[in-house]
């Protein structure tokens, strides 16, 4: 099965790409809208404390959307794209079983009245169409150290763009107040183990394959 969604993935990039955001959007509302047991809280530490909302970050921290798009552009040319693609996809889809089977939420969470309050239309925008909930680990900042991860492991072109995007991202994502330190901390050894764990998975599904 895993090999042939690499197959399908190394055919038709684009819509492996659509099939991936719908399928990972659906697991998402699931993990914020229906937990499966009361969330964990995860508290803010003394490291969040010292951190200042910057509501202006809520820019940088959109873009996080960008990310998976640009991977599939940058491996167009890669010979080994179904399997690169499909690695970066599990990376997401195991972060998000992670949020669901561990539910948590962040305490003290920025709220819709706050940031209006604060004249930040796009951090109210943020936190009006989402919860504070699927916090830990952040997978706005394990996919795009995933994506460094498995870009630099390929050599791929345009890789370094995902060192200073990693950056940004895990700062904004602390400065949105949108998570907090040790969401950070999940995210940095899920973005780095996940990877690696994905490519071993997904060679092992290819040397088991059946020849076609």
């Amino acid at each position: 099965m895993l090999a042939r969604l690499v197959a399908f993935a190394e055919r038709h990039p684009w819509g492996w790409l659509v099939a991936f955001e719908l399928l990972s959007a659906a697991l998402y509302a699931l993990a914020i809208h229906a937990p499966l047991y009361p969330p964990f809280v995860v508290q803010p530490t003394f490291i969040d404390d010292a951190i200042p909302l910057l509501p202006w970050t809520a820019a940088p921290y959109l873009t996080y959307f960008l990310l998976m798009p640009s991977f599939v552009w940058l491996s167009l040319r890669e010979p080994r794209r179904g399997a690169l693609l499909m690695a970066a996809g599990l990376v997401v889809i195991g972060n998000l079983a992670i949020n669901n089977l561990l539910p948590t939420e962040i305490a003290q969470p920025v709220t819709p009245a706050l940031a209006h309050a604060l004249d930040a239309p796009l951090l109210a925008l943020i936190v009006t169409t989402d919860t504070p909930r699927a916090a830990l680990p952040s997978g706005h900042l394990a996919l795009p150290l995933a994506l460094a991860v498995l870009a630099f492991r390929v050599r791929l072109p345009g890789r370094w763009l995902y060192v200073p995007w990693t950056l940004v991202l895990g700062i904004c994502i602390l400065t949105t107040k949108q998570h907090h330190f040790p969401d950070a901390l999940g995210a940095l050894a899920w973005g780095t183990l996940g990877p690696w764990l994905m490519v071993r998975l997904i060679a092992r599904s290819q040397r088991t394959s059946p020849a076609p």
